[in-house]
C-alpha cells in the first residue's frame, strides 16, 4: 500500500495544525517559568517528503515537539531525513512502539537504524528555538519575520508571524509556494474578495490583505489556529481587518475572486464541490499541502470544474493554481 493511502486521517489533519518547530512546547514552559532539567530525545530516519507527517504522528503519541535534523533547503535535498522528537520521558518499550507505528504507516526509511534514547539537560531552549526563525524572503514582495526580529526592507512587505501551534511560518515549501502564487495572482488583477481556507497562522490571509485585497476571510476548524491568526493579524497592524473564524464553507454565499487552501489531499478533495460553488468566474483557486504523487488524482477529480493554470513542486510538495 502506498504511503499516501496508509497515512491516517488524524496524521493528515495534524500536519496543518503543528508547526515544524524544534521544541516549541519546551520553550513555552520555560517562558512560563516551568523549565524542566532533563528531557528525552529520540531520532527516527524517515522519508523526507513525509517528515511533517511523521512529526505529527509523534506529537499525537506524546512528543512535546519535533525538529528535522539537517538542511532540507539544499539544492539537492535528501530523500531520507532524521526527525528528532522530544519527550518528558521515554522508555525503550515506548520507543519500539513509536518505530512500529511509523513503519506501519510507511514513513520509516528502509534499513533505518534502531533508535536510541538520549537524555538532554538543556536550560536554554528558548534561545535555540528563537534562533531558528530568522527573517525569510519569499517571492519578490514578502519578508517573513518573527516578533523579536522586526527587520524591514523597503522593497518588501513585512509579515510578522509569531511561531506557535498553528501551521504556517513560511519555512515549509507549501506555505512559501502558496505565498508566491498569491503574489502572482494579486499582480495580475485587482481582487475584491479572498478566502484562506485552513488559515493556520493566518500568514496567507495577512499576505492577501497587504497586497490590497479588499475583503479577506480566513477560516480554520481548529480554535487555536483562529486565535493564533488573530494574534498575528494584530502584530501586523491588521486587527479587525481580516475576518477569522471557524465557519464552514456552507456558511458563505457570495463568490470569491481568490481562494487559497493549504491543507491535506483528502480535505482538498472533499472541498472541491464547495470551491466550485464559491469561486467567481475567472477566479483563481490555489491548492497546496499535497505530495507530488497526489497531484494527478486531485487534478482528475477537479478536471470537470477547473482548469489547471500552473503547478510547482518543491521538495516533493506540490502547489496547483486552478481557474474556474
Amino acid at each position: 500500500m502506498r504511503h499516501a493511502e496508509k497515512r491516517t486521517r488524524a496524521a493528515a489533519s495534524l500536519q496543518r495544525t503543528i508547526v515544524s518547530r524544534a521544541v516549541f512546547a519546551l520553550t513555552r514552559r520555560e517562558r512560563q517559568g516551568q523549565a524542566r532539567k532533563a528531557y528525552a530525545r529520540a531520532e527516527f530516519q524517515v522519508h523526507a517528503d513525509l517528515a511533517d507527517d511523521a512529526a505529527a504522528v509523534l506529537v499525537q503519541r506524546g512528543a512535546l515537539g519535533c525538529a528535522v535534523k539537517g538542511n532540507l533547503f539544499r539544492r539537492r535535498p535528501p530523500t531520507v531525513v532524521v526527525v528528532q522528537a522530544f519527550f518528558d520521558r521515554l522508555s525503550k518499550r515506548e520507543l519500539a512502539r513509536l518505530e512500529r507505528a511509523l513503519k506501519s504507516l510507511g514513513m520509516l526509511a528502509p534499513l533505518a537504524r534502531v533508535g536510541r534514547i538520549q537524555t538532554l539537560v538543556a536550560p536554554g531552549w528558548s534561545t535555540s528555538w528563537q534562533n531558528r526563525f530568522k527573517p525569510l524572503r519569499i517571492g519578490r514582495r514578502f519578508l517573513i519575520v518573527p516578533p523579536w526580529r522586526l527587520k524591514a526592507e523597503p522593497a518588501r512587505l513585512r509579515i510578522v508571524i509569531e511561531p506557535g501551534q498553528a501551521f504556517g511560518t513560511g519555512h515549509h515549501p507549501t506555505t512559501s509556494s502558496v505565498l508566491r502564487a498569491i503574489e502572482l495572482e494579486c499582480s495580475r488583477r485587482p481582487i475584491g474578495r479572498a478566502l484562506d481556507f485552513g488559515t493556520g497562522s493566518g500568514v496567507l490571509a495577512i499576505a492577501m490583505k497587504l497586497l490590497g485585497v479588499s475583503k479577506v476571510i480566513g477560516v480554520d476548524v481548529a480554535p487555536e489556529a483562529v486565535t493564533q491568526a488573530r494574534r498575528n493579524a494584530e502584530l501586523n497592524g491588521l486587527a479587525g481587518a481580516i475576518q477569522f473564524s471557524q465557519a464552514r464553507l456552507t456558511a458563505f454565499k457570495k463568490p470569491f475572486d481568490l481562494i487559497a487552501a493549504n491543507i491535506s489531499f483528502n480535505e482538498l478533495s472533499a472541498a472541491l464541490p464547495a470551491f466550485k460553488r464559491l469561486l467567481a468566474a475567472g477566479g483563481s483557486l490555489i491548492l497546496s499541502g499535497i505530495l507530488k504523487r497526489e497531484v494527478e488524482p486531485l487534478l482528475e477529480r477537479s478536471r470537470t470544474s477547473f482548469r489547471c493554470l500552473r503547478q510547482t513542486v518543491v521538495r516533493g510538495w506540490a502547489t496547483l493554481v486552478l481557474e474556474a
